[in-house]
């Protein structure tokens, strides 16, 4: 099955800031989506809504600022059954991000748009960690 995958450095050599803009639900407003319903609690399941399109997300794993997991249960249905992974490495320096979005269905137009909006989004992220200020949507693309 095909997967969406990336690898970006952040400046935050704790992971913290990381980890802290994966699981609280202020954060994932300011760089991914404002339109975050419900919170990203470990067992409990949190909407992200991108104008028309929504996902269901249930929060999997979350292991000490190590790696967040996500699995789709809802919402758009190519998405469904896809796992959303972020897995931090810290370093002196920066905190690796290995981002991996498994488990899709096959390589269709939704699978290459997610690939494009996922490396936005994740630049977002960066911004985010690095000065406070990401570009959620619809701005990703500024």
């Amino acid at each position: 099955m095909p997967e969406i995958r990336h690898l970006l450095g952040i400046i935050d050599p704790s992971g913290q800031k990381v980890y802290e803009a994966l699981t609280a639900k202020q954060d994932l407003e300011a760089w991914l989506t404002p339109a975050v319903q419900g919170q990203p609690y470990l067992n409990s399941t949190f909407n992200l809504a991108f104008g028309g399109e929504t996902v269901d997300l249930k929060v999997t794993k979350l292991d000490s600022g190590l790696w967040v997991q996500w699995q789709c249960t809802g919402g758009e249905y190519e998405w469904v059954n896809t796992q959303v992974d972020f897995i931090l490495e810290s370093h002196p320096e920066v905190t690796i991000v290995e981002f991996i979005h498994s488990n899709w269905q096959d390589s269709s137009r939704k699978f290459a748009e997610w690939s494009f909006n996922w490396a936005l989004y994740l630049r977002s992220l960066k911004r985010y960690c690095e000065s406070g200020s990401g570009s959620a949507y619809p701005n990703q693309y500024v």
